[in-house]
């Protein structure tokens, strides 16, 4: 089946021209387009419309802004208002240790517990129970008496000890005064250096040393020795040599070095004088000496 010609309108002449066959598709010259696209600019240029002359229904817009200001208001109160039984929290992010509905009530419960103690406590004193505590505060007070007791006992008796050491004061002062002090003093002296002496003779006799002054001296030390075996009788005298008592009698004995018929004696707190005589039953050649001492 043929298809009728299509004609198109020439712009410049007015007239008719005939359009090819393109397969229904419609050929436009470019240079035709732009000019018909540059009168359609110039032409919607000149368009000026007035607002005044519009007629726009703002009904519709009136209404949901009236909605949209109700809105807007009920939010403000709300907010003004802090109105707490509005708002609904889904979901919160508790922090450690934070409050929730058990533990609170667990605290309650603790809290119920302790009041009720304080209002009727379950372990209140009885009178047996403060009889026990007011007899043990006795037996307490009783045991300090004894202690006191002791200790007034112990008192009495210091007290007495420190007025004895008080009466027998002066008695030390002479033990003090009468020991001596200070560095040793030594006083030697030969009493007899190789004499013969007779049987029942002074020894100080013999070499014209019959009495030993011990009256500046505390102790006396005496050494020597003898020809024969035999004793030496030590007399002593406290009223300055008037009258002589018998002491005692030294034996000869061996010495260090094995020589017989050696003495030696030490007297501590010396008698005044002091002389000794020889019994040997025989005469003997004596070498005695005497060293006197005060420490």
């Amino acid at each position: 089946m043929s298809s009728s010609p299509v004609f198109a309108v020439d712009a410049s002449t007015g007239g008719k021209v005939r359009l090819l066959a393109t397969s229904n598709k419609l050929h436009i010259r470019a240079s035709e387009l732009e000019t018909k696209l540059d009168t359609l600019n110039t032409t919607c240029s000149n368009i000026n419309v007035s607002v005044g002359d519009v007629d726009v229904n703002t009904d519709s817009l009136e209404t949901l802004q009236t909605a949209g200001n109700a809105s807007m208001a009920s939010v403000d109160a709300k907010i003004t208002a802090c109105n707490t039984g509005a708002v609904v929290v889904s979901s919160t992010a508790l922090a450690p240790l934070a409050a929730t509905s058990t533990l609170q009530t667990a605290g309650n419960t603790s809290l119920t517990s302790i009041l009720s103690e304080l209002q009727t406590p379950s372990a209140l004193a009885t009178e047996s129970t403060l009889q026990d505590v007011y007899t043990g505060i006795d037996d307490v007070n009783m045991t300090v008496g004894d202690v006191q007791t002791a200790v007034n006992d112990v008192d009495s008796s210091v007290q007495s000890v420190q007025s004895e050491i008080q009466t027998n004061g002066s008695k030390l002062d002479d033990i003090v005064s009468n020991t001596a002090g200070g560095s040793p003093s030594r006083s030697t002296s030969t009493l007899a250096s190789g004499v013969s002496v007779a049987d029942g003779v002074d020894i100080g006799a013999a070499s014209s040393l019959e009495n030993i002054d011990m009256s500046s001296h505390k102790t006396l030390v005496i050494s020597g020795s003898s020809s024969v075996s035999g004793s030496i009788e030590m007399y002593v005298s406290n009223d300055g040599g008037s009258t002589y008592f018998f002491a005692e009698s030294l034996w000869s004995m061996s010495n260090y070095s094995g020589s017989v018929n050696t003495w030696y004696k030490v007297i501590e707190n010396s008698p005044e004088m002091v002389k000794f005589k020889w019994v040997g039953g025989s005469t003997s050649t004596i070498s005695f000496d005497v060293c006197k001492q005060n420490w």
